[in-house]
């Protein structure tokens, strides 16, 4: 992300679980702080975690898309979070069908229901990576930065930014 000019939050659980109101309220009073304090650019605020953070992503980004424009999900389950709560917020998938920890069937589900909503999603299917094989996971993650930039920048377009 050095490319982007990005800040960078990476925050701790506060709690046992990313996606439950205490680990919300806490997460956006950090973003909040940051924002008070640094120059962001508020339409390309991007929410991703892996696993546990992944969850975490879902709950955010289904709670909050006035807040985050896009979303990167990494071997992540998305609970019972709907789908409505996503806006039109692009999101981007990876998850491995070999993940031993989270079943790869929901991600690839979810990633059509979006799809079949005409919602901007993209999957990578990550062959032959276990749960923990998390290096394997460096390169799918930057083609999800560049496919996000991609989104935000045809937005961009779209309003005459």
């Amino acid at each position: 992300l050095r490319g982007w000019g990005a800040v960078i939050v990476a925050p701790d659980v506060p709690t046992r679980s990313w996606a439950n109101e205490d680990s919300e309220q806490a997460v956006l009073a950090l973003l909040n702080d940051v924002l008070e304090h640094h120059a962001i650019d508020r339409t390309r605020i991007l929410v991703t975690g892996f696993s546990m953070g992944g969850r975490g992503t879902w709950y955010m980004a289904t709670r909050h898309a006035d807040f985050f424009t896009g979303a990167i999900a990494m071997a992540a389950s998305r609970g019972d979070d709907s789908l409505d709560g996503l806006g039109v917020m692009p999101v981007y998938i990876i998850h491995s069908p070999d993940d031993e920890v989270v079943p790869y069937g929901p991600a690839e589900e979810t990633t059509q229901l979006l799809a079949e909503r005409g919602h901007p999603v993209q999957m990578i299917r990550l062959a032959g990576a276990s749960h923990h094989m998390m290096g394997d996971y460096i390169t799918p993650l930057r083609a999800a930065g560049e496919w996000m930039k991609e989104q935000w920048q045809a937005r961009e377009v779209e309003v005459g930014r």
